[in-house]
């Protein structure tokens, strides 16, 4: 007998639980719905076998190649084009985050690096401008008495 006194559940062939976790996208609570046990028994099928676990991680890369491919979508938009081919306008216009962020991610082994380095490569700027403010007076506002004072290596 199970827990609770209750016969123990019965888990599903490798190709039934392939099945039901492809047909969630990943989603073990769908996926748990669809083989009819609560997602606590389908994620200790998961720690107790392996097979489960490599089926699951699999299914999980699957969905995130899906979110890749439409957030690469979103980030290069969908043009509009003419007879000849020519760009007239956007059916979904190109967003900038999401681009910036693809960049990021996808652009650091061929130098993109949206960080600006304001140490002149490394060394220190030859000016130094210190921006004072008394932050008791800042509040919601602009500071009032904030100023812009000179270093003495600025002459």
């Amino acid at each position: 007998m199970g827990e609770g006194g209750r016969p123990p559940i019965q888990m599903p062939s490798l190709d039934e639980f392939a099945t039901a976790m492809r047909e969630a996208n990943g989603n073990k609570t769908v996926a748990a719905a669809r083989l009819q046990v609560s997602r606590n028994t389908l994620q200790k099928w998961i720690v107790a076998n392996p097979d489960f676990k490599e089926i699951e991680t699999e299914e999980r890369k699957r969905k995130l190649d899906k979110l890749e491919d439409t957030a690469m979508i979103k980030a290069m938009g969908i043009p509009e084009l003419d007879k000849e081919g020519k760009l007239v306008g956007w059916k979904v216009p190109p967003d900038g985050p999401t681009l910036s962020k693809l960049l990021a991610i996808y652009g650091k082994d061929e130098g993109f690096n949206p960080s600006i380095d304001i140490t002149s490569g490394g060394d220190p700027l030859p000016r130094v401008i210190r921006l004072i403010e008394d932050t008791k007076a800042v509040g919601d506002r602009a500071p009032e008495n904030s100023a812009i004072q000179r270093t003495d290596e600025d002459g």
